[in-house]
């Protein structure tokens, strides 16, 4: 059970980590 928390936890932090590095990335685009 805390293994599968833990899973779903480092998976959604991947996810937004991706995210705010696809928002910085297009904003150095529009500079």
């Amino acid at each position: 059970m805390l293994n599968v928390a833990l899973l779903v936890v480092l998976l959604v932090a991947s996810l937004w980590g991706g995210a705010a590095l696809h928002s910085l990335a297009d904003r150095r685009a529009e500079r």
